[in-house]
């Protein structure tokens, strides 16, 4: 009780004196501690005096008697500094009024480790973890260690370092926007901490973009493994086997009943399921997150066991790219087993025809405006359609599907179709459409590629060469009159450039072209790379790109936001702490040094190395499809449709 009779003035004294000896003064003063006392005052916090012992360097920490010291005179300031807990007076005033009541002191008993360390166990395992190159699990060791500096409300007098290397560890497991806040915050505690400056600078000169890419491509990678090894109810492919009654009870077990009638009379007004999931049943579940999912593939698999001649947009877009890969990936059975190879065209051209020439109102329409015909669905019908219209049974059927879609959504790609199928069979025919389709479409040069190919393929070379030229030149009118987008096509000036130079270089050099030709194309190439910045804008990319990165910064702000590292941050700024030191400091670790591997290593599924030759084989540039329930190539950490997939034109 002697504590009452002691000076307040006295103890600031005493108080200034020790923090001096700790070499805390460079920190905090004493009217800092005491505005800790008073400002973030809480019923039983002990944060002043956990904050304070995190400051202390490791020989204080192991001189006993200056602890000791350090400890008594915090805990004699904060008994003589006012609470609002008791009524705005000190704990001192409070106990000696009771006293003098002769009434019991109530005496709090706080098991508190001083200071406390639980969160260096993580900060070194995190660290551990960046020499062994495991960024990912560094970054989520380093989430753990801010999570416990949170939990125990301590510090440590070089708090920049474990902000500039969770930055790291960010950055390199793809969470870019986590990376440079952590680095950005680094250098906010203490400027003159030039490794965190440095990083910063690298970052800014570009240097860490193949690093930050290859962590996406490892975290999606990681992710699709989850979702791999997720239960069975997650799976689209798995749940589309199972019966009605099993999909109703696990409907019914998250809280959610399907009104079967009410489910078909919808089906009947909607092009894709997700609507009769976000109308009928979302509203009804009782669960979140991964489990939400299975409300989302249920909806598929009774379309497809309640209305399957319903068409959708995602039935058709499944039988295009189904065919498709067939074409590529089986379509050596034709040497084997011609009846097979038929049998199964056969079964693959029905299943895309019967959406196609169904009646439903607008269907086609709709799927024409979604972002995946744009930038791919379109291109594989094409694709399959032509391939298949090299089977003389298979000709007449595939023309009179061509001309239902001249019709309903008219686009050169079908008339492609038309004139390679006359090109064959040495039908003059084909001219008239060419000519009437260039003067249609004077800026699409694919359908002169097309042509080239056609001859191409039945060894006609100067046809070829002609075409592939005159593609060029239609690429060069493009330019010259700086058309940055088109109707009929995603594709920017430098891409069309693009694709017809590779094709003609490869015709170059299958044909052995003279040294002239190849020279003269060098040249071009080498005029067009100069202006490729001009050449790349494209005002529709752009829209679509802002409205992308619109959504991938929402979801990063948000990420952010709430990770331990920015609350630790945000909870510490309500201590000023001043941990700019007098002079550069260096890092303390060797800076990591990383081998880029190569990104084609990352196939995350036989369905994409299937795209990959559809890709290669077309010689057309074409975004490759990510799975609606597989992880979003953002790099967010949510489910495709659920991120970017939710846009649509």
């Amino acid at each position: 009780m002697g504590i009452v009779n002691e000076n307040l003035g006295e103890i600031e004294s005493m108080m200034s004196d020790i923090i001096t000896k700790c070499n805390l003064d460079t920190f905090l003063s004493v009217e800092e501690i005491k505005m800790w006392m008073t400002d973030l005052e809480e019923e039983g916090n002990m944060s002043y005096l956990t904050m304070l012992t995190g400051l202390l360097d490791r020989d204080t920490i192991g001189n006993e008697g200056l602890m000791n010291e350090l400890i008594s005179s915090t805990i004699k300031l904060r008994h003589l500094m006012p609470s609002k807990f008791l009524d705005d007076e000190t704990p001192a005033e409070k106990f000696e009024k009771r006293r003098k009541r002769k009434e019991p002191t109530i005496v709090h008993l706080t098991k508190t480790k001083l200071p406390p360390s639980e969160w260096w166990t993580y900060y070194e395992d995190a660290m551990e973890r960046m020499h062994q190159r495991k960024f990912t699990d560094a970054a989520e060791k380093f989430e753990e260690a801010f999570k416990k500096l949170l939990d125990s409300e301590t510090t440590w007098r070089e708090i920049y370092r474990l902000y500039c290397n969770a930055g790291l560890a960010h950055l390199f497991s793809g969470d870019e926007t986590l990376g440079v806040k952590c680095l950005e915050m680094a250098y906010e505690l203490n400027p003159n901490y030039s490794f965190a400056y440095k990083q910063l600078q690298d970052y800014q000169k570009g240097e860490f973009d193949s690093f930050i890419q290859l962590g996406i491509l490892q975290k999606m990678k990681n992710n699709f493994e989850e979702y791999l090894e997720s239960p069975d109810y997650l799976h689209l492919d798995k749940v589309m086997g199972w019966p009605e009654a099993k999909i109703l009870r696990m409907l019914s077990k998250f809280g959610v009943m399907v009104d079967k009638d009410e489910f078909i009379e919808l089906a009947k007004t909607v092009y894709v399921p997700d609507k009769i999931a976000e109308e009928l049943l979302y509203s009804q579940a009782k669960v979140t997150g991964e489990d939400e999912d299975f409300i989302w593939i249920a909806t598929y698999a009774l379309w497809n066991i309640y209305c399957p001649d319903e068409p959708s947009v995602t039935i058709l877009n499944d039988a295009v790219e189904r065919a498709s890969k067939y074409i590529f990936k089986d379509s050596k059975i034709k040497s084997k087993s011609q009846r097979t190879y038929e049998t199964k065209c056969s079964q693959h051209f029905n299943n895309v025809q019967k959406p196609i020439l169904s009646n439903k109102e607008g269907f086609l329409e709709y799927w024409a405006k979604t972002f995946e015909y744009c930038t791919s669905y379109r291109f594989y019908l094409k694709f399959f359609l032509t391939s298949l219209s090299y089977l003389p049974e298979f000709e007449k059927k595939v023309l009179d599907l061509v001309n239902h879609l001249k019709d309903q959504i008219p686009h050169p790609d079908w008339n492609s179709v038309e004139i390679g199928v006359n090109i064959r069979n040495n039908n003059p025919k084909w001219k008239e459409i060419y000519k009437e389709l260039r003067s249609k479409y004077p800026f699409y040069c694919y359908i002169a590629s097309d042509v080239a190919s056609f001859f191409e393929e039945k060894k006609d070379f100067e046809n070829a060469e002609r075409y592939l030229i005159e593609a060029l030149q239609i690429v060069d009118a493009r330019a010259g009159n700086n058309i940055m987008s088109l109707e009929t096509t995603k594709t920017t000036i430098y891409e069309d450039y693009e694709f017809i130079f590779d094709r003609l270089t490869e015709l170059y050099s299958r044909i052995k072209a003279d040294k002239k030709k190849v020279k003269e194309l060098k040249a071009k190439i080498e005029d067009v790379e100069k202006k490729s910045n001009v050449y790349s804008t494209s005002p529709e990319i752009e829209k679509l790109d802002e409205v992308m990165n619109k959504m991938i910064n929402e979801v990063e702000t948000e990420k952010v936001s709430t990770s331990y590292t920015v609350q630790y941050y945000n909870y510490l700024n309500q201590f000023e702490i001043n941990f700019e030191t007098n002079e550069k400091v260096k890092a303390d670790i060797i800076p990591i040094k990383i081998q880029v591997k190569d990104y084609d290593n990352f196939d995350f599924s036989k369905e994409k190395r299937a795209r990959k030759k559809i890709k290669k084989s077309s010689k057309r540039k074409n975004s490759p499809k990510v799975g609606r329930n597989d992880p979003c190539p953002c790099g967010s950490g949510k489910k495709y449709k659920k991120c970017c997939g939710v846009i649509r034109k």
